[in-house]
């Protein structure tokens, strides 16, 4: 009725599971993810709940339009069923005959196997999809579980994908259901929108229905009422659309440009039936805590003079360095190693790993480390995929013993190369010496008048400087300079040359030698700096949408890792690109934001380039 009078082609905020309308949030992202998947590794149960609106079922119709050729799908909307009358219904959907005048369990259990069967033989998949399986009774569930053992060596014959609330995970957890529990391979569970989603989602469902922004024609969802809809609705998309078709009516019945405070509390009290909550008012809440804070310091300050003593002890402390320190001046800088400043586009910002998966603790599958950052990325609130999942789509990362730093071995550990005369007791004596042994390393000569990280770019090089952990170094899988500080001790430079059986080698600029994985130390700081080739078109951090040689190189490589990607072979960074280079990441225990920085290149080249040199490829002279 509206949509002409707002210059739309569709109705924006129909409450239809249109999958042509599904807004992409990070979480729709990670559900979707975990749903295809289950479709595509044939192991066992997938299971993605959600409050009521949030959107499975539109995320199950879009899944539906993306089920791979060759795939039998069994679709059951309404499980309030019987065991018999669930089994019939199975068969219905997959066209299995049976005698419909005898519904016994085994013989629908035998009719479905056969179909299996027959199935697999032609090359088929089969996908049984439940909408609601919080309706599921126990025993249902339970027969469900029973079909899953049909299975080969390498796959299940029957997936079966449940789309339910809240209750589903709750009755997943009762102990009859235990095993079934077990089978579920992925899980994801969907939350409300975020306050900054609520606008992309208006903003997303607007431009879905034609709306084009122009000066002469205001936007029918002004951004001073955005806020107000996220607290009317709570962030759930249906109960957003509900509220939003209502509202534009509104407008249009007033012959108003736009949505307006008033018109949209007009509306929320023809959804709701009940006068909607007022916006939350947070003027006065810092002027209440703050007003409190001095309240409760003057009452300490008052009636307990020796609190006045320890307010005073602490303030000194926090300005007076204590007796047992030693204030140590700054050392002077290497002369050398302030040309090597100037080059450090791809300088890591932030050394510390973000704690990004305590937003992604619901639901994960399994427990795992915290993700390193990619260098230069910018932190993500994406949630994480299953490990499972990284693990199915690329060839996982070779284990190695954690450890944080490099030091020198004993002195009954093997040496393998002579002394040379330029470097002392200390380790190597120069970040400019240190720079040439690392460059020989990559067969190439430092020019004694070039800057290093200079002379790298001119040889198709980047120079990547890091500070973390011996994990993180070792993934990396690249000779790297390493400079080490360790506890009351000088800086000392040293050359990670391999990692074999183990065993790193590792030299110091006098000598060469090998030192077991176990023995070393992990409480020094470690700083490196190592060499990794870009490939063609790379210039800078790479998102969503981005276009060049390089995006093609991408898909090549993970085409080449796993017979599981589909995205299209191009030099676009597609949406389906990005669902494998989350996994990629969560793979390689990097943060899992779907940007494509230095070390996720690094490991992605290590993988599929055997030229390069690597830790593991080491072999002495």
């Amino acid at each position: 009725m509206y949509n002409h009078y707002f210059g739309l082609t569709s109705s924006p905020f129909a409450i239809a599971p249109d999958p042509g309308y599904l807004y992409m949030s990070a979480q729709h992202r990670d559900a979707l993810a975990h749903l295809l998947y289950g479709i595509q590794s044939n192991s066992g149960f997938v299971m993605l709940t959600g409050e009521i609106g949030t959107g499975k079922t539109t995320l199950c119709r879009y899944m539906l339009n993306n089920i791979p050729e060759m795939t039998d799908v069994a679709f059951i909307l309404n499980p309030t069923l019987s065991s018999e009358e669930f089994l019939a219904s199975i068969c219905d959907e997959l066209h299995i005959s049976y005698d419909k005048q005898n519904l016994s369990i085994k013989l629908l259990s035998d009719a479905i196997y056969r179909h299996l069967l027959r199935s697999h033989a032609d090359g088929k998949n089969t996908i049984l999809i439940i909408d609601e399986a919080q309706n599921l009774s126990p025993t249902v569930l339970e027969q469900m579980r029973l079909l899953t053992n049909l299975e080969t060596n390498e796959k299940k014959l029957l997936q079966i994908v449940m789309f339910g609330q809240p209750e589903l995970r709750k009755m997943i957890e009762r102990p009859e259901l235990k095993q079934l529990a077990q089978r579920i391979t992925a899980r994801f569970h969907l939350t409300p929108l975020h306050l900054h989603e609520t606008e992309h989602y208006l903003n997303h469902r607007l431009a879905i229905a034609g709306y084009k922004p122009a000066a002469q024609t205001p936007n029918p969802i002004p951004g001073n009422i955005i806020k107000q809809i996220h607290h009317l609705s709570g962030g759930v998309p249906r109960l957003i659309n509900i509220l939003c078709d209502r509202a534009l009516l509104g407008a249009y019945a007033r012959n108003e440009p736009a949505i307006s405070a008033k018109i949209l509390y007009q509306a929320a009290r023809e959804v709701f039936g009940q006068n909607p909550p007022q916006p939350r008012t947070y003027f006065y809440r810092p002027i209440t805590v703050t007003l409190g804070v001095i309240f409760i310091i003057l009452l300490v300050y008052r009636f307990y003079p020796a609190a006045n003593d320890w307010l005073s002890a602490v303030a000194s402390a926090r300005t007076t360095p204590h007796l047992s320190q030693t204030v140590t001046p700054p050392a002077e800088p290497d002369s050398t190693a302030a040309n090597d400043s100037l080059l450090h586009s791809e300088k890591l910002l932030d050394t510390s790993a973000p704690s990004i998966l305590a937003e992604a603790a619901i639901d994960k599958i399994l427990p795992s480390p915290s993700p390193e950052p990619d260098t230069e990325t910018e932190v993500s609130t994406n949630t994480v995929m299953s490990q499972d999942l990284a693990a199915e789509i690329v060839t996982p990362v070779i284990e190695t013993r954690p450890t944080n730093a490099i030091t020198p071995a004993p002195a009954q550990l093997q040496q393998i190369e002579p002394a040379d005369a330029k470097a002392t007791d200390s380790g190597i004596n120069s970040e400019r010496r240190a720079y040439e042994i690392l460059f020989q390393v990559w067969q190439l000569q430092l020019p004694d008048d070039q800057d290093p990280c200079l002379f790298a770019l001119n040889n198709k090089l980047r120079c990547l400087h890091q500070q973390g952990s011996w994990q993180q170094l070792n993934r990396n899988n690249r000779p790297a300079l390493v400079r080490i500080l360790p506890k009351d001790q000088p800086q000392t430079r040293q050359i990670l040359l391999g990692i074999n059986s183990g065993v790193a080698t590792i030299t110091d600029g006098k000598r060469s030698w090998k030192t077991p994985l176990s023995q070393l130390d992990d409480s020094d700081l470690l700083n490196y700096t190592l060499l990794w080739h870009p490939p063609e078109g790379y210039h800078t951090l790479t998102r969503p949408g981005s276009y060049g040689p390089h995006i093609l190189w991408i898909k090549q490589q993970l085409a080449q890792l796993s017979p599981l990607f589909q995205s299209e072979i191009n030099d676009h960074f597609d949406d389906q690109l990005l669902l494998y280079i989350k996994a990629f990441q969560r793979s390689q225990n990097l943060l899992q934001d779907g940007i494509i920085g230095p070390e996720t290149l690094i490991r992605l080249n290590t993988l599929t380039d055997s030229n390069a040199p690597s830790l593991l490829s080491y072999r002495e002279r």
